[in-house]
């Protein structure tokens, strides 16, 4: 069951091309290899802890509360909240675009394992299978924007349009799996 939704997370629900949760990842890519490392271990990090704390308070206190519509302020108080102690026991400064789409990613996770009522493992399992995602995501249109630095592209593609149409056909390409 916990590699079914390790891998529903990765490919068939990714939250940047499946849900277009942190779609800005697509717009602005890491400036250098550091900032991409330091960006995946406090998604991470951030995924582990607001999935953990989320969970409790979906199930500690709204639901006993019949409190739901409360859900996403208290969820996007947990995740800046953990951000901020990450950020601050890390020692790093994220900018504050990045930041949105780390808790647009965290918030989205968040959402569906409260969607599909998942069990504390599960949402664990779902977590680390989205972060794999985000990961995958990432590099692929790392590489990509490199290569098309080298491409001949017509002027009016050029630049962000033409990343958002390679994102467009890889979104199409990961509804391939949602048929296993």
């Amino acid at each position: 069951m916990g590699m079914m939704l390790i891998l529903q997370g990765a490919l068939t629900q990714n939250v940047v091309l499946g849900s277009l949760l942190g779609v800005g990842v697509l717009v602005d890519l890491p400036r250098s290899v550091e900032d991409a490392r330091r960006e995946i271990t406090l998604l991470g990090a951030l995924l582990a802890l607001a999935t953990v704390t989320t969970w409790l308070i979906e199930h500690i206190i709204l639901l006993p509360l019949h409190a739901q519509f409360l859900r996403i302020i208290f969820f996007m108080l947990t995740i800046a909240l953990g951000e901020q102690a990450l950020e601050h026991f890390f020692g790093w400064r994220i900018s504050p675009y990045r930041k949105v789409i780390l808790w647009s990613v965290v918030l989205g996770v968040s959402l569906q394992n409260t969607l599909y009522q998942r069990g504390f493992s599960e949402s664990l399992f779902y977590a680390l299978g989205a972060g794999l995602g985000y990961i995958l995501v990432l590099v692929m249109m790392i590489g990509l924007h490199e290569r098309l630095k080298h491409a001949r592209v017509s002027r009016l593609l050029q630049g962000l349009p033409m990343i958002l149409l390679c994102a467009t056909i890889m979104s199409m390409a990961f509804t391939v799996f949602l048929s296993f």
